[in-house]
């Protein structure tokens, strides 16, 4: 019993891991996105003229 409580303990300590990484790969990508200018959204003013 003992051992089937430390694969469960186990296998969620690497569930909690993966998440973390998820996130920190989601702030990364978020951060990037703040550096990059938006021209996306003034392109179709321009067009519009």
């Amino acid at each position: 019993m003992k051992a089937k409580l430390n694969t469960l303990l186990n296998s969620e300590k690497g569930k909690e891991n993966d998440k973390k990484s998820i996130l920190g790969a989601i702030k990364e990508y978020q951060a990037g996105d703040k550096q990059k200018p938006k021209e996306s959204k003034e392109k179709p003013k321009e067009t519009e003229r």
